[in-house]
C-alpha cells in the first residue's frame, strides 16, 4: 500500500512539473506539424493518423473524457491494479484537454482514497451498531422461505470508524406473526458486517434485537415497495397465464422473484432483458412520445414525457443501469427542447459523471459495468458493423427502391431488419462477451442466436402491456398479450438442456479483460475515424 500511494505522489509530482506539459504539447503539436509540412512517409502518416484520431474523438466528447478519468482515479484505489494505467494513457492523446483530465483523475485517486477506506481496513465479523439507511426494499424467494431483502448503506458502524458508505443487503424472513420494520426511515442495528465476497456485504443482525427509528430520516423506499406490489397485483389480475403475469410485471417493475424464470433467462445470456435499461426506456420513450403527440404539440409532448419518464424513473429506483438510461434520455429531450443536439457518447459521459459523483461505489455493480460498456459498445460499434455487413447485404439507394416491385421493396426491408439486428448483435457482443466471461466464466452460444429476436418479441410484449394500461376499456389486448407471452416464454421453457452449449473460461483475469478492452476501443476510435475521413472525401468528390 505505501508503495502504490508513493507512485501516486510521483504521478502527482510530474503533473506539476514542467516535464509533463513539455510532454503534452510535443503531442499535440506533433500532430499539427505532420499535417503542415505535409510529411508522407508511412511511419509520420499513422502517427498523424493515431493523433488526429484522438484529438478528434476526445474533442467531440469532453463530458465522456472527464467521466472516464473520474472512472479510471477511482478503479485504480478501489482495485489496486496497475492495469488501469493502461486506460490511463489513453487520456494522455486527448491534446490540451489533458490538462484537465489528469488532474481530474488525481482528484477522484484521492477522494476514492477516502470513501473506499471500509473496503481496505474492515473484515469479516465486525460487530458493532449500524447506522443503516434504506435505499431499496423487495421479496425474495429462498429454498428457506420467502424473506424480506432491504438494501442500503451503511453509514457508520460505531465504535469501528474506518468503516463508513458501506452498501449492504439485510434479509429478514416474510412470516405472517411478524410485522417487518417499514422502509420509510433510516435505523440504528446492532449486528455484524460480513463480506461475501467480491466487495459484497450483508449485514447479519444479532437476534432479538430492536430496529431503533432515527428521529428527522425518510426513504421513499416503502413508497416505491407498495407502489410496485400494488402493479404487479394489477398484471397479475388482468394477464390469465400466470408466468406471464410474471414476466410482464418484472419488466414493468424491474423485480423478479422467480428463480426458474432467471434461471432459464440465464441459460441464454438474456439476463439484461430482465434488468430495466435503455432498452426498456427507449421503448417507452418511443411509445408514449408517439401517443402524445397525437394530442399535443411536440413541445407540450416533450414536456408531458419528461415528467411521465421522471415519474417512471422515482418508481423503479436509483439502480446504474436505470439512472444511466433515464440521464440520457433526458438530455437528449432537453437538447430538443433547447433546440440543441445532443451526441450519444457524450451523453453517456455526463451519465457516467453523475453517476460517480452520487455513488462510486457503483463502479463494482455488475449492472454498472454492463449498462456504461454495452451502450458504448453500440455507439461505437453499430455503424461501422453495418457498413461491414452492408458488402453482404447491399443498401439500395432510394431512386431504385422505390423502383422495385412491391415483392422486391418487401424483401429489401426484411433484410435490411436482419442485417441491423446481425450488426447490433456484433456490436453488442464485442464487450459483453469478454465481461461474461469474467464475471460468469461462460458464456452460452444460444445467446447470439436468443438476442437476435427475443428483445424484439419482447418489445411486443411491452408495447401490448403499456397499450392495455393506457386503455382499460378494451380488455381484449391484455388477453392478447397473456397469449402471446406465453408463446414467448416457450422459447426459453421449453429448449432441452442437451442444447446448452458454453463457451468456459475459467479463471479470466482482470488484466487480460482491461487490455482487451483498451484495445477494441482504440480499434473502433479508429475506424470510426477512417469512416469520417471517407465520408468527407466522397462529399468533396459530390462537390466537385
Amino acid at each position: 500500500m505505501y508503495s502504490y500511494f508513493k507512485g501516486i505522489s510521483k504521478i502527482f509530482k510530474m503533473i506539476l512539473s514542467f516535464e509533463f506539459f513539455f510532454e503534452i504539447a510535443c503531442y499535440s503539436i506533433l500532430g499539427n506539424y505532420i499535417i503542415t509540412k505535409k510529411i508522407c512517409n508511412p511511419s509520420t502518416l499513422m502517427i498523424s493518423f493515431i493523433l488526429n484520431s484522438f484529438h478528434s474523438f476526445w474533442k467531440r466528447h469532453p463530458a465522456l473524457l472527464y467521466g472516464f478519468s473520474m472512472l479510471i482515479g477511482f478503479s485504480l484505489i478501489l482495485t489496486e491494479n496497475v492495469i488501469f494505467s493502461l486506460p490511463a494513457l489513453l487520456l494522455l492523446l486527448s491534446g490540451k484537454r489533458a490538462l484537465f483530465a489528469y488532474p481530474l483523475m488525481i482528484t477522484s485517486m484521492f477522494f476514492a482514497h477516502h470513501h473506499f477506506i471500509a473496503f481496505k481496513t474492515s473484515h469479516d465479523d465486525l460487530k458493532g451498531t449500524a447506522h443503516f439507511e434504506i435505499r431499496s426494499i423487495a421479496t425474495k424467494a429462498t429454498h428457506f422461505g420467502k424473506h424480506v431483502v432491504y438494501r442500503g448503506v451503511i453509514k457508520s458502524l460505531i465504535p469501528h470508524a474506518t468503516v463508513k458508505n458501506i452498501p449492504v443487503s439485510i434479509s429478514i424472513p416474510l412470516k405472517k406473526e411478524i410485522t417487518r420494520p417499514p422502509a420509510n426511515k433510516a435505523y440504528l442495528l446492532e449486528g455484524h458486517l460480513k463480506e461475501l465476497g467480491d466487495a459484497r456485504y450483508i449485514f447479519v443482525l444479532e437476534k432479538n434485537k430492536p430496529w431503533e427509528a432515527i428521529e428527522n430520516s425518510w426513504s421513499f423506499a416503502e413508497i416505491r415497495f407498495a407502489l410496485k406490489k400494488h402493479v404487479m397485483q394489477y398484471i397479475h389480475k388482468k394477464i390469465d397465464d400466470s408466468e406471464s403475469a410474471t414476466f410482464l410485471s418484472g419488466i414493468a417493475t424491474g423485480e423478479f422473484d422467480d428463480q426458474l424464470m432467471l434461471f432459464h433467462f440465464s441459460r441464454f445470456g438474456l439476463q439484461h432483458i430482465m434488468a430495466i435499461s435503455g432498452f426498456h426506456f427507449a421503448i417507452i420513450a418511443g411509445f408514449l412520445r408517439l401517443m402524445l403527440q397525437l394530442i399535443f404539440s411536440k413541445k407540450t409532448a416533450t414536456y408531458l414525457l419528461l415528467l411521465l419518464l421522471t415519474t417512471y424513473f422515482m418508481f423503479l429506483g436509483f439502480g446504474p443501469s436505470v439512472l444511466r438510461a433515464w440521464l440520457m434520455i433526458l438530455i437528449v429531450l432537453i437538447g430538443y427542447l433547447l433546440q440543441k443536439s445532443s451526441i450519444a457518447l457524450n451523453s453517456m459521459g455526463v451519465a457516467l459523471i453523475t453517476l460517480l459523483i452520487i455513488d462510486p461505489l457503483m463502479i463494482r455493480h455488475i449492472g454498472f459495468q454492463f449498462s456504461f460498456l454495452t451502450t458504448a459498445s453500440i455507439l461505437m460499434f453499430y455503424s461501422g458493423s453495418d457498413k461491414l455487413l452492408q458488402q453482404l447485404f447491399f443498401k439500395r439507394p432510394l431512386k431504385e427502391t422505390v423502383e422495385m416491385n412491391s415483392l422486391n421493396q418487401h424483401g429489401f426491408i426484411v433484410l435490411t431488419a436482419i442485417r441491423q439486428s446481425i450488426a447490433l448483435c456484433l456490436a453488442v457482443n464485442l464487450t459483453a462477451l469478454p465481461l461474461m466471461l469474467y464475471h460468469f466464466e461462460q458464456f452460452p452460444y444460444l445467446s447470439i442466436i436468443y438476442n437476435f429476436f427475443f428483445p424484439f418479441m419482447v418489445s411486443i410484449s411491452m408495447l401490448l402491456l403499456i397499450l392495455g394500461l393506457m386503455i382499460p376499456i378494451f380488455p381484449f389486448i391484455h388477453g392478447l398479450n397473456s397469449a402471446f407471452t406465453q408463446f414467448l416464454l416457450r422459447y426459453t421453457y421449453n429448449m432441452p438442456q442437451t442444447a446448452d452449449y458454453k463457451l468456459v473460461f475459467q479463471n479470466f483475469a482482470l488484466e487480460p479483460l482491461i487490455i482487451y478492452l483498451c484495445l477494441i476501443f482504440c480499434a473502433g476510435l479508429f475506424f470510426n475515424y477512417y469512416l469520417e475521413l471517407k465520408k468527407e472525401e466522397r462529399l468533396d468528390f459530390e462537390y466537385l
